[in-house]
């Protein structure tokens, strides 16, 4: 992980594993030393990125992802990154925006290397 992320990376700190000895089966890294939300995130599922901005991530059910807002102003970029060099279907974002404002639904379909851009804003994405 440390050769992909570059040289000019900031620190990685461990803030779990399992095993807590021995060969470590599942690690938990960030660039934030304590396991806490900022306003600033990022994370993937699978081949989808997704750095949020001022929301929080709630759940992912049945295709459909659910953010709160944690402000009045914020953003959501996805990002498909397929896996799988051949794989060239579309993914399906569904987003639903809830807390501070008017509850939101806003579904793409991704191309392959394609990000989108969504303005969480409580007048709309």
């Amino acid at each position: 992980m440390l050769e992909a992320l570059g040289t000019n990376a900031p620190p990685l700190h461990e803030l779990a594993r399992w095993p807590e000895q021995g060969q470590a089966r599942v690690r938990i890294l960030s660039n934030h030393p304590r396991l806490e939300w900022t306003e600033h995130m990022a994370t993937a599922l699978g081949p989808l990125s997704i750095e949020m901005q001022s929301v929080k991530h709630l759940r992912t059910r049945g295709g459909e992802m659910v953010f709160e807002r944690t402000a009045p102003h914020g953003s959501i970029r996805f990002a498909y990154l397929p896996i799988s060099k051949p794989d060239n279907r579309p993914l399906k974002v569904r987003v639903r925006l809830v807390g501070q404002g008017p509850e939101l639904v806003e579904e793409r379909r991704l191309a392959p290397n394609e990000t989108w851009n969504t303005d969480t804003a409580t007048n709309g994405p």
